[in-house]
């Protein structure tokens, strides 16, 4: 998985200035796949963010939820059960954790409206300490990884 994931991060920070969907159709030419490019584009820049913030003490949830048509809301789901996000969250703190990548973290931060809320409200001398982030709620609409709760069968 590391693979694809490092071919995103290398197009976040080729193509920086580019739109969401410039991103992901090039995210799909590299990966051979629209579907996972679709998920690399909304999940890494999330997993960046937690990597980069989550030792300033920010908590941060772990689902998400997609919008569904006339706006309703699905379930929560745990991020642990997008394929994606365990190994995008592994590479996100390796990569945090070198002085040699801060240009591609902060490419890949700059696609992150809740990276640049944080950075905003540090800007104006909020303390974030202990403050608890919600999950992210994607626009997208595709299949949840994981069933509701109530469906135990």
């Amino acid at each position: 998985m590391d693979d694809v994931i490092s071919k995103a991060v290398e197009i976040f920070c080729q193509d920086a200035d580019k739109s969401p969907q410039e991103l992901v159709d090039h995210i799909a030419a590299a990966v051979g796949d629209r579907e996972l490019a679709e998920r690399l584009y909304e999940f890494v820049p999330i997993a960046f963010t937690r990597a980069v913030f989550e030792s300033a003490g920010i908590v941060f949830q772990d689902s998400f939820r997609r919008v569904r048509g006339k706006g309703k809301l699905t379930h929560f789901c745990p991020l642990s059960s997008e394929p994606l996000w365990e190994p995008a969250l592994a590479f996100a703190r390796r990569l945090n954790s070198s002085v040699d990548h801060r240009d591609a973290m902060a490419a890949v931060l700059q696609h992150c409206g809740l990276c640049r809320a944080i950075t905003e409200a540090g800007k104006s001398g909020a303390n974030l300490r202990g403050s608890v982030m919600a999950g992210p709620i994607f626009l997208r609409q595709a299949d949840m990884p994981c069933k509701p709760w109530w469906k135990i069968w």
